[in-house]
């Protein structure tokens, strides 16, 4: 997770005043493309998307002061799905996070 940590700060100086979409769309990147979470295989195939969407979204709602999103499953597995197969860079998850708290 320390590498993690590093990456996003790094990048967060790159920005004077970051909103929350980014903050919470750089850190979701950054724990996806680096997977610090080790579990067994058979315990969940996405478990380093499903934890940065749970962490990226939870930026988000606590910086807005406002409640954790309940995204429909559907929404969840689209978007963990995305993560893991697609190629998204940190932006276009910030941008999707904007677009969840409209």
């Amino acid at each position: 997770m320390a590498d993690v940590l590093l990456h996003f700060k790094r990048d967060m100086k790159e920005y004077k005043d970051p909103n929350e979409y980014k903050v919470g769309g750089y850190m979701c990147f950054w724990i996806k493309k680096l997977k610090p979470f080790r579990m067994q295989e058979r315990l969940g195939h996405y478990t380093n998307e499903a934890l940065a969407l749970q962490i990226g979204l939870n930026i988000v709602a606590d910086a807005k002061g406002s409640a954790r999103r309940v995204l429909p499953m559907d929404v969840y597995l689209n978007l963990g799905y995305d993560l893991r197969y697609r190629t998204v860079t940190p932006s276009v998850i910030a941008n999707q996070f904007h677009l969840l708290y409209l």
